[in-house]
């Protein structure tokens, strides 16, 4: 048998970190050889929440034979498939199980039923300030957007670089047959990074996942002559944009949408949504070879939305940090890492110091976009406890410093600029054997 593996003894092998860059780098083996399972070669990490484990095909020991039996166990059962279906106030919106130890990933498109109809061209976008700012023109339906790019939006990475935002909108006319449908789901295959979906001006869902497709009955938005589709997004990272298409699905009143999902331990979860100002019973089904069919019956009561109002202050806690290696020597707290340095940072969470036993210096780094309202006008950056002295550079310009070892809290300025920031921290022990971020931090209002 031929496996191909994508690492061996990878330092962040048991860290979220490492779980996402073994997914992306099996997903580019898949493209390339889809016959042949993907391992990796790790020395350690099987038992952490999340690992690269979770990302291969076939997971890799080196070392561990103490950890089989445990890893065996977590092995999903794909042999037997259960079938969902709904009917009445409500709807399936995807299926999956709950468990992070699964290896089959969660499933939030469904195998429709229904007529389709395809919406990959016509789209247009340009790029914008602040993808979340309030009554932008590029979201309204009557906007003039004939100046705009035309995009294309089939391939996996859209058109807007890396640290940008934009808008991507579309218009289309539904027939009198699409709007007599009972439901009429927009499927959005992907939103890189993050976005914000609206239609016909209104806000509909939001995608926090550049992975994931972006699914929602949008039925009760719709009406007779032109519509408007429209996406703002943040690309955080590499290329992204809209991508991997985007269609409209049809059902009829009797037409039946089936969600299959495999048992993992046992057990298979259904997410289920009822429909908006819906009211009734919402029936779920499941069946499965050799087990007995069940149904569930759950009450449906149309409720007002619950009050709620915007973060007026622009908070913003920074909890995803990497870190260099400790060394001896100062080095340079703006020098940059390569795109394909997987091993040398570590990713670290404030709240506690970190290990500096075989050196004295080290740069902690994050980078983030800050609120609108902070971006225009300027804000602070928060350092609940630093141990250790630290001097802060924000975009390559150095903003304070910290002269005592003992932990203490540093208040930085944060200058006005739109788009991404980079804060670098460069941290030294002063002889003590952890240093680093003891405490959280946050990006706060002037």
């Amino acid at each position: 048998m031929i496996l191909w593996s994508v690492f061996n003894e990878e330092t962040t092998q048991g860290t979220e970190m490492g779980y996402q860059m073994v997914r992306r780098m099996a997903a580019v083996v898949k493209r390339l050889d889809k016959t042949r399972p993907v391992t990796a070669a790790m020395s350690g990490g099987h038992k952490t929440p999340i690992n690269v484990s979770q990302a291969v095909d076939v997971v890799g020991f080196n070392y561990n034979q103490n950890v089989y039996d445990d890893q065996g166990r977590e092995v999903p059962d794909t042999n037997l498939m259960v079938d969902f279906e709904t009917n009445g106030a409500g709807g399936i919106i995807g299926v999956g199980n709950g468990d992070p130890n699964c290896h089959e990933a969660e499933k939030l498109v469904a195998t429709p039923t229904g007529r389709s109809a395809v919406l990959n061209d016509a789209w247009k976008w340009t790029p914008v300030k602040d993808y979340a700012a309030k009554d932008m023109p590029e979201l309204k339906t009557d906007h003039d957007d004939s100046s705009w790019k035309t995009a294309d939006i089939t391939p996996e990475k859209g058109p807007v670089p890396q640290g940008e935002h934009a808008v991507f909108r579309r218009k289309f006319v539904p027939t009198a047959e699409d709007l007599a449908a009972s439901s009429i789901v927009l499927n959005l295959g992907t939103i890189d990074d993050v976005g914000l979906v609206f239609v016909n001006g209104r806000r509909i869902g939001e995608s926090k996942s550049w992975s994931e497709p972006f699914v929602r009955d949008i039925k009760s938005e719709l009406h007779e002559g032109g519509n408007v589709i429209a996406v703002s997004l943040h690309n955080q990272d590499h290329d992204g944009g809209l991508g991997k298409g985007a269609s409209l699905q049809f059902s009829g009143q009797n037409e039946v949408t089936v969600w299959k999902r495999s048992l993992f331990n046992g057990l298979a979860q259904v997410i289920v949504q009822s429909t908006r100002d819906g009211s009734g019973n919402l029936v779920l089904h499941a069946r499965a070879a050799g087990l007995k069919p069940a149904a569930v019956h759950i009450p449906i009561t149309a409720a007002s939305a619950p009050p709620s109002v915007e973060n007026p202050s622009g908070d913003m806690t920074l909890t995803n940090w990497l870190q260099s290696p400790v060394s001896s020597q100062a080095p340079d707290p703006n020098a940059k890492v390569a795109d394909n340095d997987m091993n040398s940072w570590t990713s670290i969470q404030p709240g506690a110091p970190q290990n500096f036993t075989n050196g004295s210096w080290a740069i902690l780094r994050c980078q983030f976009t800050p609120m609108s309202a902070i971006a225009k006008a300027g804000g602070k950056i928060v350092f609940a406890s630093i141990q250790g002295s630290a001097e802060v550079f924000i975009d390559g310009t150095s903003v304070g410093k910290k002269t005592t070892p003992a932990a203490g809290p540093l208040t930085v300025p944060l200058p006005a600029k739109d788009g991404l920031r980079t804060i670098s921290l460069l941290v030294h022990s002063d002889g003590q054997a952890k240093a680093g971020l003891s405490g959280g931090v946050t990006v706060m209002a002037r």
